[in-house]
């Protein structure tokens, strides 16, 4: 099964100290030992048991080996509605510390991004929601197509051409949001049974989803040169006989690049050659420009037969309580209605009349225009405040969206920075979260897509502070 083989490993081995099955002062295998036996790599048990180190589960003894510390109380029945201590969190295993730092309201979440929430559009929502339902939309509810309506697919396709890409209202399907949208293009193309490559780093949703699913994926690392990441991509193809990547083009990289059209028009002419199915999640309404970079399936030429899908998700902009997105669906349009139909309710049409409603009066790109600027004053405070720390120089300048990537000095582990944040109550996402198969302990990401108030600046001080002196402590 897919997984984060160092968390899961790493994990499993908590979990046997923590419930007694291993006991203190019980011996463990040798770091060669354990990777033998866990078929992993070497280096990949000695990170294992460096983290359980640090978590004071186990300890080194000179010329003896790693023992089993004194029996840690478990956190494994605790709820996400649960707030957990600080030494609390630091004994979990990570990806699950992660997301309990997201449902505690006493920890600043800058391991996650919302960028709709920078903005305050209830007022605006509230507004749209009044007039959709002067149009009786429980009525409405017996007229529903699977694809969508279509008064909504329509809008969908003026919006793209409005920065100059076709799009036929045919091929968009509304969904319930991005991870809907994941689920009925795995199924809709017929990947279950065969291995996808993923980017690596990827977003997290991604690789949560994939493992969730028991979806069979490789990781891809991104590269500084295109060409060279293609030839990692043609790899994995002949290595893994994989038959689709899926990939974020924009900002989900810690080089800090926007894949650029003629980059974009590169990997499908990979793709084409090979018949490896392509699938987007496009977050291209966060750019900092005016107008909207291209979507994939906007560059795919008429006569090609290729499948293409580019996911969108309105919690971007709009607001996370609406659960809506839309897929533009080149080529697979009917498989993924029919996919939709068997595995999935239709999407609420109160919701897809609310959007109709803000493109038609230009209430959407008004306010997709704001969200850019403001993403953009956020970016270049939290910019100021980083070059007044001298850390600016770990990140690369960005052309958009909701997060920065950090590139820490050699001998730097972003798992330890994030040890020592959640103590101050900051959380930040160490880049293992992010990136299968691969070792990026180095990385990690923070937002600055959350609202711009005093405990959002005093987090990015903290932040900053905290990351210098750990960078001078190296």
């Amino acid at each position: 099964m897919p997984s984060f083989i160092y968390q899961r490993e790493a994990e499993a081995l908590a979990k046997s100290i923590n419930n007694g099955q291993l006991k203190q002062g019980d011996r463990l295998l040798s770091v060669r030992d354990f990777a033998r036996k866990r078929k992993v790599g070497v280096s990949t048990a000695a990170k294992i048991y460096e983290h359980l180190q640090r978590q004071q589960l186990i300890e080194a003894r000179p010329r003896s080996g790693y023992y089993v510390c004194a029996r840690q109380q478990s956190t494994a029945q605790q709820n996400f509605g649960d707030k957990l201590i600080p030494s609390e969190l630091i004994s979990m295993p990570l990806h699950k510390a992660v997301q309990y730092s997201f449902n505690d309201a006493d920890i600043v979440p800058l391991s996650c991004t919302g960028p709709s929430t920078v903005l305050d559009n209830e007022a605006l929502l509230t507004r749209a929601q009044k007039r959709v339902r002067r149009q009786r939309p429980f009525k409405l509810l017996q007229d529903n197509r699977e694809a969508g309506i279509d008064s909504l697919r329509q809008e969908i396709a003026t919006h793209y051409a409005l920065s100059q890409q076709l799009i036929n209202p045919a091929e968009v399907v509304i969904t319930h949001g991005r991870s809907s949208a994941l689920t009925l293009a795995l199924k809709g193309l017929g990947l279950s049974e065969h291995k996808v490559a993923v980017e690596s780093p990827s977003s997290f949703f991604i690789l949560a989803h994939l493992h969730h699913s028991a979806q069979a994926y490789v990781g891809v690392p991104l590269q500084p040169d295109f060409e060279t990441e293609l030839a990692l991509l043609e790899q994995a193809r002949q290595e893994h006989d994989i038959r689709a990547y899926i990939f974020n083009p924009n900002y989900q990289d810690p080089t800090g690049r926007l894949l650029s059209e003629q980059q974009k028009r590169a990997l499908l002419a990979w793709a084409q050659r090979h018949d490896v199915a392509l699938i987007e999640y496009d977050r291209g309404e966060l750019s900092f420009s005016e107008f909207r970079p291209p979507s994939i399936a906007s560059l795919l030429d008429e006569d090609s037969s290729l499948a293409v899908i580019s996911i969108c998700d309105y919690s971007d902009t709009l607001s996370f309580a609406l659960t809506l997105g839309y897929m533009l669906c080149r080529n697979c349009a009917a498989d993924i209605i029919l996919t939709k139909s068997v595995l999935s309710e239709a999407s609420d049409i109160a919701s897809q009349e609310l959007v109709t409603h803000l493109y038609r009066s230009g209430d959407y790109r008004r306010l997709t225009r704001r969200l850019r600027a403001q993403l953009l004053r956020q970016y270049q405070q939290v910019d100021e405040i980083f070059n007044h720390f001298g850390v600016a120089h770990l990140y690369q300048d960005i052309g958009g969206g909701p997060s920065l990537w950090f590139e820490l000095p050699q001998g730097g582990c972003s798992d330890e920075l994030w040890q020592r944040l959640i103590t101050r109550r900051i959380a930040i996402a160490p880049g293992e979260l992010f990136m299968p198969q691969i070792d990026y302990a180095r990385f990690f990401r923070m937002t600055f897509a959350l609202p711009w108030e005093k405990t959002m600046a005093q987090a990015v001080h903290t932040l900053s502070q905290q990351l210098s002196s750990y960078i001078h402590e190296l």
